[in-house]
C-alpha cells in the first residue's frame, strides 16, 4: 500500500501534467488562431438553418426539428397603398405570421420589401433611376433620392409600431431598387437623375458625386478621377444599406444586419483595367463591386456579408479553406474563388458575420432544376449546407420554404443537415 507522501506526490505530478498539457493546448490554439485567423474557425462554428418565406403552419414541426430561423418578408407596396395609408389587413396577416412563428420557438429575420415598391413613390419627382444614356429605370431610385427614403422610415415607423422591431433577431437590406444591393440591370450606369448629379433631394449622408457631368465610356478623365467616381458610385449602394441599418437601429433593433449580395461580381484586381478604359457597360454598372461596397460599411454594427447565390455552380462550388485568408484581396488568385468564397474572403477581411441562401427553384426547363431538386449528397442542398459550413456560415437559409411542403422535397433531408441539436441562434451583440 503506498503511504501518504507517495500518495501525494503522485497526485502533484498529475496536477503537474494536467497543468502542463492544457497549457500547451492552450498555447497551440492560440497559434492556430494566429496563423489560420477567422477561417480557422469555420468548422467549429455552429451553422444555424432556416428558410426563406417560412409557412406559419409548418414552423412548429420545423423548429420541432431543429430548423430554429425563419425568414418574413414584408411588401411596402401591399402595405402603403396611398401616402400614409396602410393596409390594416395585410398588417394583421403579417403580424399572425410573426406572431406564429415566435411561438414556435424561433428567430425570425425580416425583410424590409422596399423593393415591392408603390407606384406612388416611382411617380414622385426623381422617383426612377436615369442611366447615362437617358434611359429610365421601371425601379424606385430609394439610392439618390431623400425624400424617397423619408417616406420610407415613415414606413418602418409603422410597421415597427405593429412587428416590434426590437424582437426581430436580424433584417435583411438591399438597394430598394432590387432584391440586393444592387442597381438595375442592363449593365449601365445608374447615377444621372437630378440629385445623383448632386441636386437638392440627395441624401445628406451620401457623399458628393466626384465628377458631376461626366459618363462612363467617355474620355476626358484621368484613370484616378474615373476611379474616385467609381468609388462614390459603388458607394452609394453601400449608403442606402447603411441609412436602412440607422433607421430601424433607431427604432430599437438591435441585431444583425445582413446585407444581401449575390454572385462573384467584379472582382478587386479587375478593376483597374474597367477603370483604364473609362467604365465601359457591364457587370460595374450593376454596382457588383463586392470588395468596394463592403470596404465602405466598417463600422455598421452587427453587419452580415450574405451570400445570396450559395451552391450557384461557380467555380464548381468550391467552399472555403484556410488557406483563403492570405490571399490578398487584389490578386488575380481570387479567381479560384466561388461566389461564396469570395464574398466570404471579404467578409473576413473586414471582420463582418457571413451568411446565405442557395438560388431559389429554376423554371422546368432550366437543367438546374435537376441540381437543385437532387436530395443525394452531390445535390444543391447537401452542397450548399457544406458551402456553409466551410466557411463559416452563423446561418443559412433554404429558397423556399413552400417547396419542403408541397411535394418536391423532403423536409427531414434538410433536417438531417443541423448539427446544433435544435439550439435557438444567439442574440446578436448589442454596440
Amino acid at each position: 500500500m503506498a503511504t501518504t507522501n507517495t500518495v501525494t506526490e503522485t497526485i502533484r505530478t498529475t496536477a503537474r501534467r494536467s497543468l502542463i498539457l492544457t497549457l500547451c493546448a492552450t498555447l497551440i490554439a492560440g497559434l492556430l488562431s494566429v496563423f489560420l485567423g477567422a477561417s480557422a474557425s469555420a468548422a467549429t462554428t455552429p451553422t444555424y438553418l432556416g428558410t426563406l418565406s417560412t409557412k406559419p403552419e409548418q414552423a412548429q414541426t420545423e423548429s420541432n426539428a431543429g430548423i430554429k430561423i425563419a425568414m418574413v418578408e414584408l411588401s411596402w407596396a401591399k402595405y402603403e397603398t396611398a401616402p400614409g395609408v396602410f393596409d390594416k389587413n395585410y398588417e394583421n396577416i403579417i403580424k399572425w405570421r410573426v406572431n406564429s412563428l415566435k411561438a414556435a420557438g424561433m428567430k425570425i429575420t425580416l425583410g424590409l420589401g422596399l423593393h415591392y415598391t408603390p407606384q406612388w413613390i416611382k411617380d414622385l419627382p426623381n422617383g426612377k433611376f436615369i442611366a447615362q444614356d437617358g434611359t429610365v429605370s421601371s425601379e424606385a431610385n430609394v439610392v439618390f433620392n431623400q425624400t424617397i427614403r423619408t417616406y420610407a422610415e415613415e414606413y418602418f415607423a409603422r410597421a415597427d409600431t405593429a412587428l416590434r422591431f426590437e424582437d426581430f433577431w436580424s433584417v435583411r437590406v438591399n438597394s430598394g431598387a432590387r432584391s440586393e444591393v444592387m442597381f438595375p440591370s442592363g449593365g449601365k450606369y445608374w447615377a444621372f437623375d437630378t440629385n445623383a448629379q448632386n441636386g437638392p433631394a440627395k441624401p445628406p449622408t451620401m457623399a458628393t458625386n466626384p465628377l458631376p457631368g461626366w459618363k462612363p465610356g467617355t474620355t476626358g478623365k484621368t484613370q484616378a478621377q474615373v476611379t474616385s467616381w467609381l468609388n462614390w458610385y459603388v458607394g452609394a449602394l453601400a449608403d442606402v444599406a447603411r441609412w436602412q441599418a440607422t433607421a430601424v437601429r433607431n427604432l430599437g433593433f438591435t441585431g444583425y444586419i445582413e446585407v444581401l449580395t449575390p454572385g462573384i461580381g467584379v472582382l478587386n484586381y479587375q478593376i483597374p483595367a474597367l477603370t483604364a478604359a473609362n467604365l465601359p457597360n457591364g457587370n460595374l454598372g450593376i454596382g457588383v463591386a463586392w470588395g468596394i461596397l463592403y470596404s465602405k460599411m466598417v463600422g455598421i454594427p452587427n453587419v452580415v456579408a450574405h451570400v445570396t447565390s450559395v451552391a450557384d455552380g461557380s467555380k464548381s462550388n468550391a467552399g472555403c479553406t484556410t488557406a483563403d485568408r492570405s490571399v490578398p484581396l487584389d490578386s488575380s488568385a481570387t479567381t479560384q474563388f466561388s461566389a461564396t468564397a469570395w464574398i466570404s474572403r471579404i467578409a473576413d477581411e473586414y471582420g463582418f458575420g457571413k451568411s446565405g441562401e442557395n438560388p431559389g427553384l429554376p423554371g422546368t426547363t432550366d437543367p438546374r432544376r435537376a441540381f437543385y431538386l437532387d436530395p443525394s449528397p452531390t445535390g444543391m442542398m447537401a452542397v450548399a449546407v457544406g458551402q456553409a459550413r466551410s466557411c463559416g456560415f452563423k446561418s443559412f437559409y433554404w429558397a423556399h420554404d413552400d417547396n419542403f411542403w408541397n411535394g418536391l422535397l423532403d423536409f427531414n433531408t434538410y433536417a438531417a443537415y443541423d448539427t446544433t441539436g435544435g439550439a435557438v441562434p444567439p442574440n446578436a451583440p448589442t454596440s
